[in-house]
């Protein structure tokens, strides 16, 4: 399993749920803030941002950010077809 680290620099997995035998594999250079939640079948690349109360289900489809991808605060990311966040393409999901 992928870690994060928190502001203070600890290693944390709060969070970041398997489902159905499904584990977030998430790059140790992304940042994930302490409350948004990660679940399932999901991928963050290297740099990539999931900000504050956002939400990352992976449990009916998989979900890929690609790397330098900024899922901003307060997302709820829950697609009905498989899902991939790619900078390159101008998406950064903000504020709902």
């Amino acid at each position: 399993m992928s870690f994060f680290k928190d502001v203070a620099g600890n290693r944390s997995t709060n969070m970041i749920i398997p489902f159905s035998g499904k584990i977030p594999k998430i790059d140790r250079t992304a940042f994930i803030a302490d409350n948004a939640a990660i679940v399932g079948d999901v991928e963050i690349g290297p740099e990539a941002n999931i900000w504050f109360q956002s939400i990352v289900h992976g449990d009916t489809n998989y979900i890929r950010i690609s790397a330098q991808c900024n899922i901003q605060d307060a997302c709820v990311l829950y697609p009905e077809f498989p899902a991939y966040c790619n900078e390159a393409g101008g998406i950064t999901p903000s504020f709902s």
